[in-house]
């Protein structure tokens, strides 16, 4: 019998997890009290998760500001982002 890779192990938990009817099954057959720790496991997780997708989104309006602001820069400097970049002729 072969062991099953991360891989396969992550996609057998995945798709338990985003299945209603097997986390149904899943939850009366564990004990109530394994559940309810899973439980703030998993809210805790989440937040960690919440918290890094908000930094990210911060991380890249930021980014998209300093962007277009350089390309207004360029722009009152009476230059075109092709003409630095030597595309243009």
């Amino acid at each position: 019998m072969s062991e099953l890779t991360k891989e396969d192990e992550y996609g057998i938990i995945s798709r338990t997890m985003m299945n209603i009817r097997s986390l149904r099954v899943f939850a009366r057959e564990i004990d109530f009290e394994q559940l309810l720790e899973m439980q703030e496991k998993l809210n805790v997780v989440i937040e960690e998760r919440r918290e890094d997708a908000e930094r990210e989104a911060v991380e890249r309006a930021e980014r998209e500001r300093k962007r277009q602001e350089l390309l207004q820069l360029i722009a009152g400097e009476g230059f075109s982002p092709e003409e630095l970049l030597g595309l243009s002729e």
